[in-house]
């Protein structure tokens, strides 16, 4: 798996797999790029950059206090440039969209297109206030059934939902944690 050094020496882990048009993928708060193993088949078409976050993953760890969706937007934005990477499609999965949105909206010529997948451009509903207040509880309190959770949504797969319960174990709590206060917080 490749990597690429950002700013303050922060290691960003990614898989980058096919040609032609670039799509980059943005996962939600302790995801990590595994939650796009099904959407890697796009490579026969397109080139798939799927990134960890730091704090998240095989990642470096994050500085908690500096954490905010504008400095994970510039975290992908650097891993752009480092790849050399003009513009490319964005796809915000869940709370991964609202890092696309922000890129998309204050680095326009950046983005070629846009896929939200879930996503939305700010919490105001209550029962997406729920699920996050409740994310930010089992993240704290809960770890190991928050990813059993988590892993058995998204697949039936016993090889992809063991991948997805070690990948989101690696994540560092705090950023995780701050991921969805930082969602929750957005407007």
């Amino acid at each position: 798996m490749p990597t690429v050094i950002i700013e303050d020496n922060k290691k960003i882990t990614y898989d980058d797999l096919g040609e032609g048009i670039p799509i980059l993928f943005i996962h939600p708060p302790g995801m990590g790029r595994h939650v796009f193993y099904y959407q890697r088949k796009l490579s026969d078409k397109m080139r798939v950059i799927i990134p960890d976050l730091t704090g998240h993953g095989d990642s470096s760890e994050a500085n908690v206090n500096d954490l905010s969706i504008m400095y994970y937007s510039k975290e992908i934005l650097a891993l752009l440039d480092e790849l050399k990477i003009k513009s490319a499609v964005l796809c915000g999965y869940s709370a991964g969209g609202g890092i696309a949105q922000i890129i998309s909206s204050h680095y326009q010529e950046r983005v070629s297109g846009l896929i939200l997948i879930g996503g939305f451009p700010a919490v105001l509903n209550a029962s997406l206030k729920v699920e996050h207040k409740l994310g930010m509880y089992m993240v704290k309190h809960h770890r190991n059934l928050l990813t059993n959770i988590l892993a058995n949504s998204h697949t039936k797969n016993k090889d992809l939902k063991e991948l997805l319960i070690s990948h989101m174990n690696k994540a560092q709590l705090g950023a995780w944690y701050k991921f969805y206060q930082e969602v929750l917080d957005m407007k």
